[in-house]
Order: C-alpha cells, then structure tokens, then sequence
C-alpha cells in the first residue's frame, strides 16, 4: 500500500508546493500585510494568521480540482502495483468490457467529485471572511 501512495502523493506535490509559494508571495505584496508589520506584529503571526489563510485559497480549488484526477491516478497505480481496490476493479472491468460496472464506479466518482467540490465551497466560507455562507441574496 505504501509505494501506491506515494506515487500517487509524489505526482501532486510539486504543483502544491509550488501553488503556495506563488500565492505566498502573492499576499506578502498586498498592503494589509504592510500594515500588519507596521502595526509592529510578530513576523510568525503575520505568515499564519495573515498571509498562509488567504495563500491557501488556491491550493483548497485545486485540491477539489485534483480530486478527479487523483481517482485516474489511482486506477493507474492500483494497475501498475497489481494492488486490489477499485482502480484494478475498473481496468478489468474496461478489459471484460463490462459497461454496467462501469457505469456504476463512474457514478460512484463523479458523486465523489461533487461532494469533494461541496466541501471545498464550505471550506472557502471558513477561509475567506469574505465569503459568507448561508447568508443568500445578492447586492
């Protein structure tokens, strides 16, 4: 099971790691944080409590995005390792040509995919002050 994950793991961290790099440095330049360090703020409490909340929006979108394609990536590796799980249980089905399993593990995906993109929307409200959730209407 380790080395699955790990590959799966190692494919999406450099794009993480570089997505957090950008949008930290992205927020050091926004005139808050200036503020922040004029107001004589500790230069720890202004990265966690200023600048990593508002740089981690990207990385939580893409997070939602990848979640579609962490799912292909575990049909790969669970093939590649001879692993069994779901990933082995697709390949074999699209080798038998087994179109109702199909169906039924790529419902179970795109339902998978849509509540990780719903839990990514609720974490945004928790994130972002800005956005509040539930409150309805419009301007």
């Amino acid at each position: 099971m380790f080395l699955p994950a790990v590959s799966i793991v190692m494919w999406y961290i450099g794009e993480y790691v570089l997505l957090t790099r950008s949008s930290m440095l992205d927020t050091l330049s926004q005139d808050y944080i200036i503020t922040a360090r004029g107001k004589g703020l500790k230069e720890s409490a202004i990265l966690i409590n200023h600048t990593l909340r508002n740089a981690l929006l990207p990385v939580v979108t893409i997070s939602g995005v990848n979640l579609g394609f962490a799912v292909a990536g575990i049909i790969e590796a669970k093939t590649i390792f001879s692993w069994p799980g779901i990933g082995r249980l697709v390949y074999d089905a699209v080798l038998k040509r087994d179109y109702p399993l199909l169906q039924s593990v790529f419902l179970v995906f795109a339902i998978t995919v849509v509540l990780a993109n719903l839990v990514v929307d609720l974490i945004y409200g928790y994130i972002d002050p800005r956005i509040k959730v539930g409150k309805g209407g419009g301007r």
